[in-house]
């Protein structure tokens, strides 16, 4: 990246003036031709696009805390987003105190004050801000002094059998089966992975956010369901002409399907892989012991059809040609009254939401002793260190909230968070609580880019960011500075992409907003 000069001269690529509009919810949008023009004096939110200088805009504001504020090293807290950028940005910040050292005058002896200390400087990942300020101040917070740092994915299995061979028997009883059967349980892998990775992107507590949500008392509405679903099918048989007595190869809809002008191999296809086993679950008396497992099993054996995925028992009637169609109330009476109501069933609120209650119910259960196995055994994660510091600042939570706040306070005045864009509601909690919330002798600078919010994967919320922007202006006059001339291109480039993302509507104006970028003069 070139050097920025001190004070550059920006006009905008493509031949407009310089022109730095408000956005609702962007908070009071300021002018800033250089990192001089950013008042120390207000929170900040820096929006840095790509190749405007972001590294070197942290940079000066570190050098300007010193000599502007006479703030010490000590007093900064620098946060960003991985441990190879933390090692980066401290070279980086070293060499340029060095470098403003070796030029002189009056404020040499700052400077030379913050390199003698600049192995204390704190230079940490979100993570390792937490871990030290929990560490440092457990006592108060009736913690472990030592916690063996684990991967939360390297628990999720042996926690999840346990809940399988315990709770699940304990809780379920005599409708295990059924229940398993209705939820997919039994289908491969697929369900345990599913309930893996929620449990992993969920934090504890905001189970209740997952949909549908659980229902009091769920394994009685599945008793409710299966005396349902007997009655259902009970009806459909009758419809269907059921002769208890002869085999599925007699019964009036196969023999009828049969004989549809319809293309042989797709006929013979929903024939033997959709309507002979329905046939054989409407025929089986015993299904009405277990009807939710029967009918789960039914489905199971249908998705071997190729369409039924997609179409599901449409794939009798309304995949036919015309010619076809037209035969099935001759050769196949009351079939498609049937096959619309088994649609009704299978894909309606109520069954889909019965379906996904034991997912549900597991994920939260997973999540509970998945956190008392590692508090019994002293151990901890990177999402718990988040976790664990956002409940210690919490006044409802934790009585000594307001003393560790306090002692942070003392221990930093400033904070600059790098990557703000790939914050989360916890991160913004924990940051505002310190910093921003109750105080006026602290203040916090946050720079980021949400034009390149990426890790949504890991937790990350740019609508966090989006309501952190807004706050910080709307209650606490806090000011947004978007760095807009890019030292990274040429100016036809910037000349055609600003041509491009101004006339269209790639970015919501209410959100993200788009600034067009300035090509320095």
């Amino acid at each position: 990246m070139r050097a920025c000069p001190p004070t550059p001269s920006p006009r905008c690529a493509g031949g407009s003036s310089f022109w730095m509009p408000a956005r609702p919810g962007s908070g009071k949008r300021q002018e800033a031709r250089s990192v001089a023009d950013i008042d120390l004096q207000r929170h900040a939110v820096v929006e840095a696009s790509a190749g405007t200088g972001k590294t070197h805009t942290l940079e000066e504001l570190v050098l300007r805390l010193l000599l502007e504020e006479a703030a010490t090293l000590d007093e900064i807290l620098v946060v960003t987003y991985t441990e190879k950028a933390t090692g980066e940005l401290k070279a980086r910040l070293r060499q340029r105190l060095e470098k403003e050292q070796a030029t002189g005058g009056l404020a040499r002896h700052l400077l030379q004050a913050a390199l003698d200390g600049f192995d204390q400087s704190h230079v940490y990942t979100i993570h390792g801000f937490c871990q030290r300020a929990l560490q440092e101040h457990a006592f108060e917070n009736r913690q472990e002094f030592r916690m063996q740092l684990v991967d939360d994915r390297q628990l999720l299995d042996p926690c999840l059998r346990e809940i399988q061979r315990r709770s699940w028997p304990a809780a379920y009883a005599e409708q295990l089966h059924e229940i398993l059967q209705l939820s997919g349980f039994g289908s491969g892998e697929a369900w345990e992975q599913l309930v893996r990775r929620v449990a992993l992107s969920f934090r504890p507590g905001c189970a209740h956010l997952l949909r549908p949500s659980l229902l009091e008392d769920w394994p009685r509405c599945v008793a409710g369901a299966k005396a349902e679903l007997c009655a259902y099918r009970a009806r459909w048989a009758k419809m269907a002409g059921i002769k208890p007595d002869a085999p599925s190869s007699e019964q009036v809809w196969n023999v009828g399907f049969a004989k549809l002008e319809y293309h042989r191999d797709w006929r013979e296809s929903r024939r033997a892989k959709v309507l002979e086993p329905l046939l054989l679950w409407l025929m089986d008396a015993a299904v009405d012991q277990a009807p939710i497992a029967a009918f789960g099993a039914l489905l199971s054996q249908c998705r071997q059809q190729a369409s039924f995925p997609e179409r599901g028992f449409h794939v009798l009637a309304r995949a036919l040609t015309d010619k076809a169609f037209a035969q099935l109330a001759d050769c196949c009476p009351n079939l498609c009254e049937v096959v619309d109501e088994l649609e009704q069933l299978q894909s309606g609120q109520q069954w889909t939401a019965l379906k996904h209650q034991h997912a549900v119910s597991t994920i939260s259960a997973l999540q509970q002793q998945l956190a008392g196995h590692k508090r019994e055994r002293g151990l901890q994660s990177f999402e718990d260190m988040l976790t664990c510091l956002d409940d210690a600042l919490d006044k409802k939570k934790t009585p000594q909230a307001a003393t560790l706040c306090a002692r942070l306070r003392r221990r930093f005045r400033y904070a600059i968070v790098d990557e703000f864009q790939d914050t989360d509601p916890i991160q913004w909690r924990i940051f505002k609580r310190i910093f921003v919330d109750g105080t006026q002798q602290h203040r916090l600078f946050v720079v980021g880019d949400p034009k390149q919010a990426i890790f949504g994967f890991r937790g990350a919320d740019l609508q966090a960011y989006l309501e952190a922007r807004k706050e910080l202006a709307d209650e606490f006059e806090g000011a947004t500075y978007p760095l807009t001339v890019c030292w990274r291109s040429c100016p036809e480039l910037l000349a055609a992409l600003n041509d491009l993302f101004i006339k269209s509507k790639w970015f919501d104006p209410d959100g993200i907003g788009f600034i067009p970028a300035q090509y320095p003069e």
